[in-house]
């Protein structure tokens, strides 16, 4: 079967240029899928970070409040130990997201598809 396929893109050299081609589309579709989810990651831990330093924030601004704002109104009150766990809650649950996101080069995937371009070029000639 290689050895057809070997004679035939001496034969037609458009051949090897169209199997070349379909292998870097392959190539590249995986890269691509790999810097997305790299993308994703990085917009996730960014978020995480920037929770977290809000959270940091608000609980700070919270303690310097809580001598005033309770007593000069007291139905509001309860934001002021809200926001800040929120905030952090939101953080950590983008910082898991972003640990459970998985970045790899699914080269097993990538070998089938290259195997049945091959064993479809293989018939093809036939």
């Amino acid at each position: 079967m290689l050895l057809r396929i070997v004679l035939s893109i001496f034969k037609q050299p458009r051949l090897l240029q169209l199997i070349l081609s379909n292998y870097k589309k392959i190539v590249l579709d995986e890269f691509r899928g790999v810097i997305r989810a790299m993308k994703i990651r990085f917009i996730l831990y960014l978020l995480s970070f920037l929770f977290f330093g809000s959270g940091l924030l608000a609980s700070i601004i919270s303690l310097l409040l809580w001598a005033a704002l309770p007593f000069l109104n007291p139905h509001n009150a309860w934001m002021m130990i809200a926001l800040p766990i929120v905030l952090w809650i939101g953080s950590i649950s983008f910082f898991i997201l972003a640990n459970r996101l998985k970045i790899q080069f699914n080269c097993i995937a990538m070998c089938k598809k290259i195997q049945s371009n091959t064993q479809l070029i293989s018939q093809s000639l036939i």
